[in-house]
């Protein structure tokens, strides 16, 4: 069922649970059940869009989260868990979002029952800039996460140069992003193409990414490395 907002499109998949209870860092105080006869799931009865990040709008991010989260005999929603992440601020909006959801709980032999339900939150770039205007951008990211140790902040991004590399295609880049928030041993893996035109293709793309600029990943309180995985789709023709 798609469900559409002036932020975002919703996309809600309920997933009973295959376990016989919670996991074992869950916080809800009853067992999570397990999928089988005379069982109802959860029903949504009321939801909100997410809201948009600025450095998510700075990076064209969009995609997909995708959540795991239970709903209580009462309706009330714990455990949460991001099972498929955008990053940049995404992830943890779409869970505040969904926080907000209500739902009339999932029944067994007519009993509320705590289960487990899988949410997945749609961002599209085309609700906070336009359709016109994403249709002209060329690329976008599909997904950026950093590998931060414990105790550090991660990198913010901050800017990009508005012309992409020419092509249609994905490709995941990594990257370090250095202590003054640079891209640096940017790896882009080998592309479908012939010889020339993939070696030309990936020095653009290398060069591209290099153009971008955070704010540095931070451990008390110093600028650190920290190694980035960034899904970078074209779009030009």
């Amino acid at each position: 069922m798609r469900i559409r907002f002036t932020a975002a499109a919703l996309v809600v998949l309920f997933v009973w649970s295959l376990q016989s209870a919670t996991p074992p860092q869950t916080t809800h105080p009853v067992p999570v059940v397990r999928p089988g006869d005379r069982m109802t799931a959860p029903r949504l009865l009321y939801k909100r869009g997410p809201a948009y990040t600025e450095e998510a709008t700075k990076a064209r991010l969009q995609g997909g989260v995708v959540l795991d989260f239970v709903v209580g005999p009462d309706g009330t929603l714990s455990d949460f868990r991001v099972i498929q992440p955008l990053g940049l601020g995404l992830d943890e909006n779409a869970i505040e979002a969904v926080k907000d959801w209500k739902f009339k709980p999932g029944e067994q032999d007519g009993k509320p029952v705590a289960m487990s339900a899988t949410a997945v939150v749609n961002y599209n770039l085309a609700s906070v800039v336009g359709v016109l205007e994403n249709s002209r951008m060329g690329w976008h990211l599909g997904r950026a996460v950093f590998q931060t140790p414990e105790g550090a902040s991660r990198p913010s991004f901050l800017k990009a140069n508005s012309e992409a590399p020419e092509g249609h295609l994905p490709v995941t880049v990594s990257a370090v992003i250095n202590e003054r928030g640079e891209p640096v041993t940017i790896h882009v893996p080998m592309l479908i193409a012939a010889p020339a035109e993939a070696t030309d293709l990936e020095a653009a793309i290398m060069e591209f990414v290099r153009s971008w600029r955070f704010s540095p990943a931070l451990k008390d309180g110093r600028p650190i490395a920290v190694s980035g995985t960034f899904d970078l789709l074209l779009s030009k023709p």
